[in-house]
């Protein structure tokens, strides 16, 4: 064994074999650890820190001045983890070992669920046939009350309403991306609007960067020790051929659905430290009351259960508004293709939406490369938009807000007539 491990680009799927986490989500070091951990009997046994950086070639571009190798963000970025990498004061994750427990008899949960009642916390999650809420069939409940101890129950072995008084007699009540799990526990037999959840992994997480993926794969690679505790399930699910959990052994099943209430309970904390950390550390100077912490629990959790409910229920739509915030932002979007188009010295009419089409703008205006995508076209993305704003490139708010205004069309107002 080593005391760490350097990545460079692709290097490492590697470790994780998976894509579910790339460099990028490391930059922001100041706030996030710049650092994994991974353990062994998942996705391999390493038993150290991993840390990652951009490919080699992002490194270091092509030399025009041998006597001043040139260096961008990327290399500063690989100077900073070279110090990380020698640190042996980099922090570990939760450790204890987990313990897993299939169960299929009624009798036997109930007293689980009864011995647990008035718990400090709790994790739950399901699998179920597929993704439709309203169609769809909830296989198994997965739980934990302390992070180590986890229960795998068949959904027709679970007493429903004993299930719903557990669970709300909690302090906290947390999920990952509970919006879903409510919705289709409460359409297959969970009596409706219990268990709604006080904590979400995937809200925290957004709290915390809102830039970095946010599910649970992810998040198990950033705070636990065993990232990529699904890979072998994956892979049987390659194998044979079987998506649909129901058909999949419960003994097989039961070693993985386990990990995602586990994953999500040993995130949930590690994450409300790492907030309180970056509240010590980073004050809001204009209005110190309002810490992330605050924002997190004061304003996105409140209203998250009214999410649930009103995608379950639906609710009322004032036609006349939507329309009003619809010629807004079609206005807005009008504005912004007329300021870019004078700014890159294009026709109004240019595909801004296409990332092909503005990677290609952008070489032929001569800008830097910042990162290729796999098509050979410059990349977009945000870390790249972020880099030409800071050499002073035209444009790039303007380009910002237009991706914001086509993402609310797109996702909340639409584009089309009355009746879309």
């Amino acid at each position: 064994h080593c005391s760490g491990i350097m990545t460079f680009g692709p290097a490492l799927y590697s470790i994780t074999g998976s894509t579910d986490i790339q460099p990028s989500a490391f930059y922001a070091d100041m706030f996030c650890n710049p650092y994994i951990y991974i353990g062994h009997g998942y996705c391999c046994d390493c038993d150290t820190f991993v840390v990652p950086v951009d490919a080699v070639e992002s490194l270091y571009t092509t030399l025009k001045d041998p006597s001043s190798p040139p260096t961008n963000w990327r290399t500063r970025f690989f100077y900073k983890q070279l110090k990380v990498l020698a640190n042996n004061k980099k922090d570990m994750p939760d450790m204890n070992p987990i313990n897993i427990n299939l169960i299929e008899d009624r009798d036997a949960f109930d007293k689980i669920l009864k011995d647990n009642m008035n718990s400090e916390a709790v994790s739950y999650d399901t699998e179920t046939t597929g993704l439709d809420t309203f169609s769809d069939k909830v296989v198994c409940l997965t739980i934990t009350w302390n992070g180590i101890d986890g229960y795998f129950i068949p959904w027709d072995s679970v007493s429903k309403r004993l299930l719903a008084c557990n669970i709300d007699s909690c302090k906290h009540k947390i999920t990952q991306n509970g919006k879903f799990d409510c919705k289709i526990m409460w359409n297959n037999g969970l009596p409706p609007y219990s268990c709604e959840p006080t904590d979400d992994t995937g809200q925290l997480a957004h709290a915390i960067h809102s830039d970095r993926p946010r599910g649970l794969k992810p998040l198990a690679y950033y705070y636990t020790y065993f990232g990529g505790y699904d890979n072998e399930l994956d892979k049987f699910k390659k194998q044979t051929g079987v998506d649909d959990y129901s058909k999949i052994p419960y003994n097989i099943l039961s070693k993985y659905a386990v990990m995602d209430a586990i994953a999500t309970f040993r995130a949930y904390y590690a994450m409300v430290k790492q907030v309180h950390t970056i509240d010590k550390n980073f004050p809001n100077d204009k209005m110190p009351e309002w810490t992330l912490w605050r924002w997190y629990t004061d304003i996105m959790m409140p209203v998250y259960p009214d999410f649930i409910e009103m995608e379950y229920r639906g609710f009322w739509v004032d036609r006349e508004e939507q329309h009003k915030g619809q010629k807004f932002l079609l206005d807005k979007r009008k504005e912004l293709e007329k300021n870019m188009a004078k700014a890159w010295n294009v026709p109004e009419t240019f595909e801004f939406g296409s990332s092909t089409e503005l990677g290609k703008l952008f070489e032929k205006l001569g800008w830097p490369c910042v990162e290729r995508g796999k098509a050979g076209y410059y990349n977009t993305s945000e870390s790249c938009l972020v880099e030409w704003k800071r050499l002073g490139k035209p444009g790039i708010d303007d380009l910002s807000v237009y991706r914001t205004v086509g993402k609310f069309l797109h996702t909340f107002i639409a584009t089309g007539g009355n009746d879309e």
